[in-house]
This record gives C-alpha cells, sequence and structure tokens, in this order.
C-alpha cells in the first residue's frame, strides 16, 4: 500500500480548513478536509473519478460564504488518499462499496460530527453514483441532495466497456490492469477547445495548474476492475427504489461524459427530483465559464433557500 505521510499537497487547498486523514474500517487512510465555519448545517462534497480536493476550492468557498460548513474527501485510490502499491497511476477499486467506507470513516470523525443542523450531500459525476448508494442504504440522515452531472447509467460506449471490463475479470484477466495505455494525465493532453470539462480557458489553465504542481493527484486510466466495479454498480441502484429526499439535479447540455437519458429517466421517475439543462455547458458546472457558473448557483441558492 501506498502511504502519503502529509496531507498537504504542493497546491493549496481553500484556507480556512483543516486537512487530515481518516482510518477506513478495511484500514485505509482517506484524506478529507473540513472547514467547520457555518450556522446553517454541513455540505458532504462528493467529488468524482480522479478528482482531488485542490479541484473545487471556489466551490468551498462559495458553500462556506452561504453560511455552510464543508466536508470533502479524496476517494481511495486518488488524490493523496492511500493507494494499492504498484496501481499508484491507475483508477482502481476492488467494489463500489468500498467507496461507502471512506464516506463513513470521515463523517465518524468527531471534529465533522460536532458540525450542528441538516446534511447536505452534494456529488458530482462519479460522486453522483456514490452519493446515490449513500442515499439509497440510507445510513446517513441526509436531509437534501444536490448532484451536478451525476453518473446514473453509461452512454453506448460506457456499456460496451463495461461489458468488455466484466467478460475480462470473468475471464481471468488481471482486473487491475489498465483500460488504456495512456498514462498522461488527460487535463495534459488536450486542449481548451477539445477538452469535455470546461468551455472556460482560464478554468482549463487552472486544472493544468494543479496537475503539473503535484503529478501525485492524477489517479490516471481506469482499470479493468474499475470499469466492472462501476458497471455493476449502476445496475444494481437501477434496481432500487427511488431515494425519497428532495435532490437537485443539474446536467449540461454538451456534457459527452453523462448519459442524459439515464439522468432523465430517474428524474421522470421521482417526484422529489427537480431537474435543470445547463445550456452549453459541458461536464464539469462548478467549474465553466462564469455565466454558466452563475447560472448553476442561482439554481443551487434557490433549491437551498426553498429547503430550509
Amino acid at each position: 500500500m501506498q502511504i502519503i505521510t502529509s496531507p498537504k499537497s504542493n497546491y493549496p487547498v481553500l484556507a480556512g480548513g483543516d486537512l487530515d486523514f481518516a482510518t477506513t474500517a478495511d484500514g485505509r487512510r482517506v484524506r478529507f478536509a473540513l472547514w467547520s465555519k457555518g450556522t446553517k448545517g454541513l455540505v458532504v462534497f462528493f467529488n468524482g473519478r480522479n478528482e482531488y480536493l485542490e479541484k473545487y476550492n471556489e466551490t468551498y468557498k462559495r458553500f462556506q460564504d452561504l453560511e455552510f460548513a464543508v466536508v470533502a474527501l479524496d476517494w481511495r485510490g486518488q488524490g493523496l488518499s492511500e493507494r494499492e502499491r504498484k496501481l499508484e497511476h491507475l483508477g482502481y477499486v476492488n467494489n463500489f462499496a468500498e467507496y461507502q467506507l471512506d464516506l463513513e470513516a470521515v463523517l465518524n470523525q468527531a471534529q465533522v460530527q460536532k458540525i450542528i443542523g441538516p446534511r447536505i450531500l452534494v456529488g458530482h459525476s462519479t460522486g453522483g453514483c456514490i452519493g446515490l448508494r449513500t442515499l439509497t442504504d440510507n445510513k446517513f440522515q441526509f436531509e437534501s441532495a444536490i448532484f451536478l452531472a451525476p453518473l446514473w447509467g453509461g452512454n453506448t460506449m460506457q456499456h460496451l466497456s463495461h461489458r468488455i471490463s466484466r467478460l475480462m475479470v470473468l475471464a481471468g484477466w488481471d482486473k487491475k490492469s489498465p483500460i488504456s495505455p495512456k498514462s498522461r494525465p488527460y487535463i495534459l493532453t488536450t486542449t481548451p477547445e477539445k477538452n469535455c470539462h470546461t468551455s472556460d480557458q482560464r478554468q482549463f489553465e487552472r486544472l493544468q495548474k494543479i496537475i503539473i504542481a503535484d503529478p501525485r493527484l492524477s489517479a490516471g486510466p481506469a482499470t479493468f476492475g474499475w470499469i466492472s466495479a462501476v458497471g455493476d454498480e449502476l445496475i444494481d441502484l437501477e434496481k432500487r427504489a427511488p431515494i425519497k429526499i428532495p435532490h437537485l439535479v443539474l446536467l449540461g447540455q454538451e456534457d459527452t461524459l453523462i448519459s442524459h437519458k439515464a439522468v432523465k429517466k430517474k428524474c421522470n421517475l421521482n417526484d422529489n427530483c427537480e431537474l435543470h439543462i445547463i445550456p452549453k455547458a459541458r461536464h464539469e458546472l462548478l467549474i465553466e465559464k462564469q455565466n454558466i457558473i452563475d447560472s448553476v448557483w442561482e439554481k443551487i441558492n434557490n433549491f437551498l433557500i426553498i429547503k430550509q
């Protein structure tokens, strides 16, 4: 196993918070950050695959300005959380249930439990999948949720990738092998025009600067095991009853990573869901052009006001 001795990276995390590690029930060390200042409750931020705390500094600041405490974490195998030895530059998890152990370890920290007020789950991308499982299992008391470009089903290529990965794993292929030979971080191999994350050049360059400053933050390509695990998780979640708490779902009109069909289907089947499609937005709704960010936060603010 890879042990990171310090929770600090070479790129700053939003000031005013505390960085630390939590130890999971199966012995993994996961990095988390807590901004405890706030009187309206606690936002629990679930980031996506191959993401890390430093990426959403501006988001934490906005929630802090709204008087919410914020806690966020690096899932196992990414950011500066513990990774399996020889898999430091690959995205791997044996089973998606392991992510719930990461969350449990962080939310059970004494300093997190001290935060009073309602708990609000905010999940982006794969964090939306992990968050959906959290709410489905109803192990923690969340009052409401906000999902941004949630991974709630696959597109055609993702379905194909899952089937191939699952067959490879069942056939005995090493599930820790990468599904792609590319090792350089995606954000350093694409352009502002072609990248699928953001249409804003300033934000694109900021994401590049973070990885250049600390390459350890990038998890690299997913493994057959990870792709197999996420596909199995989505299939299982499809069988579960709709979540019962109020939730806001925002999806970028130009998002090519997320299945619009799957998101719309889940929302259409749930009276507790409020869905908005954000015009001209790509995958990173919180890391976009300013007019898009303003539109996203207007909807978040309205949702939070109604639920308070």
